[in-house]
Formats: structure tokens, C-alpha cells, sequence
């Protein structure tokens, strides 16, 4: 089953400040979320809903997964030191 990917406006700002390697390997993270939501390195979040994240260097990428409607919406791709701060 292939999952559409939904990454807001306020994320691809993200991409602006960062080097092209890691935009790089964000970006095929991405591509494979479409095809396997939960792949090897995934972590379910703590006391949230199908909330998870991917580690990738010293990056993380939050997202959502609505099984239902085969969606999966980016929450937050951030530092590791920033993703897990409050707004």
C-alpha cells in the first residue's frame, strides 16, 4: 500500500537552512515512508497516537500516521536537540 506524504509550509522552510547531504537524506526518508510507514529504526513516541520518529544523524523526523486514509503528515523535522521542545 502506497501512503501519501504530507509535509506542511512551515517545514520546507526547514530545507533552506540546512546542508545539501542532509536535505538529501531527508528526502529519501521521505520517498520511503510512502511505501512502508514503519520502517527499521521507527520509534512509537510515548503517551501520543500514532505518533512516531525516524533518527537520521543528528536529525529527526516526527510524523503521523493515519492508517485509515493511508496518510502520513510530517510533524516536525528538526535538530535533535530542538524537536522534542515545546512551541
Amino acid at each position: 500500500m502506497i501512503y501519501n506524504v504530507i509535509i506542511p509550509k512551515n517545514l520546507l522552510k526547514f530545507f533552506d537552512k540546512i546542508d545539501l547531504n542532509t536535505k538529501s537524506k531527508i528526502k529519501e526518508k521521505l520517498q520511503n515512508l510512502k511505501e512502508n510507514p514503519l520502517p527499521i529504526g521507527s520509534i512509537k513516541l510515548k503517551g501520543i497516537d500514532d505518533q512516531y520518529r525516524i533518527r537520521l544523524g543528528d536529525y529527526r523526523i516526527r510524523y503521523f500516521i493515519n492508517f485509515i486514509d493511508s496518510e502520513i503528515l510530517i510533524l516536525d523535522i528538526a535538530h535533535r536537540k530542538d524537536i522534542y521542545k515545546k512551541k
